[in-house]
């Protein structure tokens, strides 16, 4: 993980995999219709990003768990394309003191 300048934000690193899962993941959780419409190349193409990624051939392995099995830094990756398409506007991720994301509706039923 790297850090900004003033070292108190985590930028993610440049990793075509993470990316790649990143969005794979986005898409499967905020899909409308099986695309996401907020992503302006899907907008440009009428595609899904999975489309996309299958054209790049980009496949998730078999032991996919979904977010859960991104890395550290695809984990951030997906957090700053959840930022961008203005989804962390209305759902419950949280970072917590120690830069972790959790989903604090599962925290609070725990």
């Amino acid at each position: 993980m790297n850090y900004s300048p003033e070292g108190n934000i985590a930028v993610p690193e440049f990793d075509k995999f993470d990316i790649c899962e990143a969005h794979y993941q986005l898409e499967c959780d905020y899909n409308l219709g099986g695309w996401l419409h907020e992503r302006p190349s899907n907008q440009r193409r009428m595609e899904a990003t999975h489309v996309q990624l299958h054209r790049m051939g980009f496949r998730v392995g078999a032991g996919w768990q979904g977010y859960e099995s991104l890395t550290e830094n695809g984990q951030e990756i997906y957090h700053h394309l959840r930022q961008r398409y203005g989804f962390d506007q209305w759902d419950t991720w949280k970072q917590n003191a120690d830069g972790e994301w959790l989903d604090a509706d599962l925290i609070a039923t725990k």
